[in-house]
């Protein structure tokens, strides 16, 4: 019982601080009345452009946490478990979108 319990935190930490869950970079350039939608639940996925020109798709409710008053601007971060399920998003600083 006990080398199991070592064996699952062990393996448990691994998951924990592993680079294994997949991260992707995108841009946004979202106004404030496009994000409403959004808000409002009238779109549940945003569909954008990673760094490296992939088409990414994640819940709609993560730019709950990143919209400003001008609407959701910048380069951020996705991050993803290794099956593909969204899990956060942060803005990713000193990273500006190309034009």
């Amino acid at each position: 019982q006990r080398a199991v319990f070592c064996l699952s935190v062990l393996h448990y930490f691994t998951l924990l601080f592993s680079d294994a869950m997949p991260n992707i970079d995108i841009v946004l350039d979202l106004s404030a009345e496009a994000c409403l939608a959004h808000y409002e639940g009238r779109v549940e996925q945003v569909v954008a452009q990673s760094l490296d020109g992939r088409r990414v798709a994640f819940p709609a409710e993560a730019l709950r946490r990143v919209v400003t008053r001008d609407g959701v601007r910048g380069v951020f971060r996705l991050s993803f478990t290794p099956e593909g399920r969204f899990l956060s998003m942060a803005r990713v600083a000193g990273l500006k979108p190309e034009r």
